[in-house]
């Protein structure tokens, strides 16, 4: 049996390509380029959990932003970064928490107000005092060593979700398999696709959690991540994760204080703040914000896919088709998690904006992605089953970026086969595209390459009908 591939890192031009809080932020990151993607894999996990009120159509259902996120390394090659990441939704849950306590201590007040009153005789009319049930303890974290009845019964208070963090995935691992917590991986399951769970107890009745939502970011060894899904490949849960595994080993990493180490916390410190306020606005959105990606982008999203899902299918008899498939559904979060970004970047009024469409950039970024944690996942599940061990990188599939509407356009208008930079030119003028344009577009082009010099060559026959057909 072959090896399987080496795994590959993050592409490095995903950054480039980042909102410019996001980006600036992942390149002031100490360390190697590995620690980098630990970062960003983590940053992303937290932000999924601030948008509330963001939604998009996937298929035939509606979602929203949540993902679930595995970073898996060694001690000692950087993964404590994941704690910056943290601190991405610390001022908002710093609210939150704030707000219920000021709600409960009001609640407090009202009690003892209406109790002094009531105890005061001989006055007459007094009012009926209503029975007002005491306010939540509301929080947007819970903890990894949680129980599937408390787990339930927050995600119930928190219907556009909550966010789960931990260094130590084993944590999760041992609450979901301890006979005391009781196994939840079910209600795990259902809320990556925000489906109703019902949860029915002896002496509490039937209650109904319409659609649960949870983002969750954990860290561990390339061991621990197995152990939480009780080394079973045919685990549904396996398929619904972003991971990303660092082979780094171990070396000595100074933690001397550095102004460089300094600014990257107070980077962070600072958008946390940005977040915490966009978050608050979303939330008190009476409508959602509607996320959708453009004809052209979706003609990207199925050709990529498809080629990704029919080389799975070929080589291992589609046992791994589910991560292919949910690599799609992530994609499409991480795309609209980072046009979020770029509203919040630019300053637009999240209150008022009704529908946005994810750029090509986004897209593209979304799927390198999405894909490159796609790879890492299979290759966890072929050290769980020998069966599945080997097998071809879905990154492989890729194709080239996606094209704006414009851009694909001018590519479909290019004649199939050989063809020379004049006739180029001549298609350009009719369609009144600069030539400087041009020449930037023709190195995206998935179908065009040169040849010679002056001389050019698109794709035709199988290759070029499977693009075209979606």
């Amino acid at each position: 049996m072959k090896d399987s591939p080496k795994l590959k890192s993050l592409p490095i031009d995903v950054y480039d390509r980042l909102p410019i809080r996001l980006s600036e932020m992942c390149k002031s990151v100490p360390g190697s380029d590995t620690t980098k993607d630990m970062f960003l894999l983590g940053a992303l996990g937290v932000l999924s959990g601030l948008m509330p009120s963001v939604r998009f159509k996937h298929g035939s259902e509606w979602y929203s932003t949540h993902l679930y996120v595995v970073v898996a390394a060694l001690p000692g090659t950087g993964k404590g970064v994941l704690r910056t990441a943290s601190l991405l939704f610390e001022k908002t849950d710093e609210r939150i928490r704030s707000q219920s306590a000021a709600a409960i201590a009001q609640w407090e007040k009202d009690q003892v107000s209406a109790s002094e009153i009531s105890n005061i005789p001989n006055i007459p009319n007094i009012p009926n005092i209503p029975n007002i049930p005491r306010p939540p303890d509301l929080s947007l974290s819970v903890g990894a060593n949680t129980t599937a009845p408390a787990l339930e019964s927050r995600l119930a208070l928190h219907p556009e979700g909550l966010i789960m963090f931990s260094t130590e995935v084993d944590t999760l691992g041992r609450s979901n398999s301890s006979r005391e917590h009781g196994n939840f991986t079910d209600l795990l399951r259902k809320a990556y696709h925000h489906e109703p769970h019902i949860i029915e107890r002896k002496g509490d009745g039937t209650k109904r959690i319409p659609a649960p939502r949870l983002a969750l970011v954990m860290s561990g060894t390339k061991a621990q991540f197995p152990s939480l899904l009780n080394n079973n490949t045919e685990d549904g849960t396996l398929s619904r994760f972003l991971y990303l595994q660092v082979d780094d080993l171990p070396s000595y990493r100074s933690q001397r204080p550095t102004a460089s180490s300094d600014a990257f916390r107070e980077m962070a410190d600072n958008y946390s703040d940005i977040l915490s306020k966009s978050h608050q606005i979303l939330e008190q959105r009476t409508n959602p914000l509607y996320v959708s990606a453009s004809k052209s982008g979706w003609d990207y999203i199925d050709l990529y896919c498809k080629r990704a899902f029919d080389a799975e299918r070929e080589h291992r008899e589609g046992a791994l088709i589910a991560v292919v498939n949910r690599a799609s559904l992530n994609a499409f979060r991480i795309a609209t998690i980072l046009t979020l970004l770029r509203l919040t970047d630019s300053g637009k009024d999240l209150s008022s904006i009704k529908t946005v469409e994810i750029s090509a950039d986004d897209m593209e970024t979304a799927l390198q992605i999405s894909f490159t944690c796609a790879d890492h996942l299979k290759s966890i599940a072929g050290t769980m089953s020998r069966s599945l061990a080997g097998g071809p990188q879905s990154l492989s599939a890729f194709d080239g970026p996606v094209l704006t509407k414009e851009q694909d356009r001018f590519q479909a208008s290019l004649p199939e086969g050989d063809f020379s930079t004049k006739d180029m030119f001549e298609l350009a003028r009719i369609q009144g595209v600069s030539q400087s344009k041009i020449y930037r577009w023709i190195e995206k082009f998935p179908l065009v390459t040169n040849v010679d010099h002056g001389l050019w060559h698109k794709k035709q026959g199988r290759e070029y009908q499977e693009y075209q057909e979606y």
